[in-house]
């Protein structure tokens, strides 16, 4: 298996029409064991339904490092 594909992690979020149109942000808690971490994600003006937007290394941790946290819109 690849090990970049095991470390991804996806985390959906919602979000209105009204962002949609103008852009917005949204803050993500990642834990990891008795670990958090929250991050500020950006989220572009006409983003798609089902839309992945990547955020490099922020995933889970694999044998290679630390994956990509994958935000479905």
């Amino acid at each position: 298996a690849d090990s970049e594909a095991v470390a991804a992690l996806e985390y959906p979020v919602e979000i209105s029409l009204e962002e949609v149109a103008h852009g917005t942000s949204r803050s993500v808690v990642l834990t990891s064991g008795n670990r958090s971490e929250e991050i500020r994600v950006k989220i572009p003006p006409a983003v798609r339904d089902g839309q992945r937007i990547r955020v490099a290394g922020k995933g889970n941790f694999g044998a290679d490092g630390r994956g990509d946290l994958m935000i479905l819109c």
